[in-house]
């Protein structure tokens, strides 16, 4: 299996170079349009911590159908969550758990999140009553959601910040 790490962090980047794992160092928008070159059959490991360049890298990923995974300070270490068809994974990890997960992506199941979950990660940047407002729910059942994503998603943080980053990697425009 071809696996293409990217990253923006040296440190990580030089970490996986005596692995199986192609590293790829990602610093700037120039970097990703490279990745347009690369052939389908590669599956991407995305572990690039500025938000603008991951958010780049996984809409450019997209766009070629090729399956990924994203690797996230906002999840706790070794912790993963797989919605649709997407793996998002702590940014924290050892070397055997990441290669655990690479070995058996094709085979992970995980809870997903409900459509209502989706709905309700969707707009978690406003405030829990505008949320309930819009979705037609009561409040309680808007911050229950907030908390049952957040587990799901085996978040570190449970704040609107962390929700926000989370939503930024899930929710791609």
């Amino acid at each position: 299996m071809n696996v293409l790490f990217l990253s923006d962090n040296y440190y990580l980047y030089s970490g996986l170079s005596q692995t199986r794992i192609t590293p790829w160092l990602i610093s700037s928008s120039e970097d990703i349009k490279n990745l347009r070159r690369i052939t389908t059959d590669w599956k991407f490991i995305i572990a690039i911590e500025q938000y603008e360049l991951r958010n780049q890298a996984i809409s450019c990923i997209r766009k070629k159908r090729s399956q990924y995974m994203v690797l996230m300070n906002e999840i706790e270490k070794d912790k993963y969550v797989k919605i649709d068809d997407i793996v998002y994974a702590s940014l924290t990890f050892d070397l055997q758990p990441l290669k655990h997960l690479i070995r058996y992506y094709d085979a992970l199941r995980k809870q997903f999140l409900s459509r209502r979950e989706y709905e309700v990660l969707k707009l978690s940047h406003m405030e829990n009553w505008q949320i309930a407002q819009r979705l037609k729910l009561s409040e309680k059942t808007t911050s229950t959601y907030k908390v049952k994503i957040q587990e799901k998603m085996n978040m570190k943080t449970k704040n609107v910040l962390a929700m926000n980053r989370v939503k930024s990697a899930i929710i791609v425009r």
